[in-house]
């Protein structure tokens, strides 16, 4: 697994990790992020997912807009977890660090590019947060291949940009010079239609 979306899992928001740095629980479930356990990322996910998007919006002063930096972030702990170092810090402070990043750039790029076509983000928004929206199982290679196949080019793409090459949406947005709503509408149907294709 490159990097991946997520759903709310089952149960999002109630489970908690301990803050206390001798047991640091998010530190551990990094630690086996590095070793490829997609169940450990999605246990993190479930656990801090709440607290992250709180501070982000906060940041951000924007629902939408943290959601967004809360997903880049998770994108970051999966695709860099083995850089993680117990030693200088707990899981929690690392991966807080990685999303106040994230949020900065985020806003930068938001400044940077043109309104988002309002009709195109309340498509994405009827869909469901992007944010919440995880990817369908993929441990059968060759189902997820001919899957792909069955989608339009802009979701294809955009999905292999996000899962194989670890884009945020909104680096997809600039690469492919596409609104930042176009593409997240892109990427939610394009998973709902993978799903679909992957649970026949």
């Amino acid at each position: 697994m490159a990097s991946t979306e997520f759903d709310t899992p089952e149960g999002a928001g109630r489970a908690s990790l301990s803050a206390d740095p001798a047991t640091d629980d998010a530190g551990r479930l990094i630690l086996r992020c590095a070793a490829g356990e997609r169940a450990a990322l999605h246990t993190l996910y479930t656990a801090m997912a709440p607290m992250l998007l709180g501070l982000a919006a906060r940041m951000l002063g924007d629902r939408r807009l943290g959601e967004e930096a809360v997903q880049d972030c998770f994108v970051q702990v999966w695709r860099n977890a083995a850089q993680f170092d117990p030693a200088l810090g707990g899981g929690r402070s690392w991966m807080i660090g990685i999303l106040r990043f994230r949020a900065i750039d985020l806003r930068e790029s938001e400044r940077r590019r043109a309104p988002i076509n309002p009709m195109e983000m309340e498509a994405a928004d009827q869909a469901g947060a992007l944010g919440a929206t995880p990817p369908p199982p993929m441990d059968d290679r060759m189902a997820l291949r001919h899957c792909l196949g069955q989608l339009k080019d802009a979701a294809r793409h955009s999905i292999m940009m996000a899962y194989v090459e670890g884009c945020s949406h909104a680096e997809i947005a600039e690469r492919l010079d596409q609104p930042l709503g176009t593409v997240k509408s892109w990427i939610l149907r394009g998973l709902a239609s993978l799903r679909e294709c992957l649970e026949r």
